[in-house]
């Protein structure tokens, strides 16, 4: 009887370091994934559109000795001459490409015609 459950005891052992051990495989696995999903996540996340880096801790000790009113205004101040040159260059390439676009169209309707005057010529 002892001997029987000296033999439970040990397969019940060997059971549950078997189970730890599968334990221990999946949350590792699980950790890498976890941890692979926020360098994703990381490297998917761009919410800055103007091509500045995030790592702009450099330029905030610089700003920590200003008034923090004339900063605020400054800084406001300068989006919205930035916007307009945007706009100004949006606008020019907008007008060249419309350019480009009426010399093609009428060089095509050109070539028409001329092909239309030629084909009188030959009948």
């Amino acid at each position: 009887m002892m001997m029987m459950m000296m033999m439970m005891m040990m397969r019940m052992m060997r059971m549950m370091r078997m189970m730890m051990m599968i334990m221990i495989m999946m949350m590792s696995m699980m950790m890498m994934m976890m941890m692979m999903m926020m360098m994703m996540m990381m490297m998917m996340n761009d919410d800055d559109d103007d091509g500045d880096d995030d790592d702009d801790d450099d330029d905030d000790d610089d700003d920590d000795d200003k008034d923090d009113d004339n900063n605020n205004d400054d800084d406001e101040d300068d989006d919205v001459d930035d916007d307009d040159e945007f706009e100004k260059e949006k606008r020019k390439r907008l007008k060249e490409y419309y350019n480009i676009n009426m010399i093609r169209k009428k060089k095509r309707k050109y070539k028409k015609e001329e092909e239309e005057k030629r084909r009188k010529k030959i009948k």
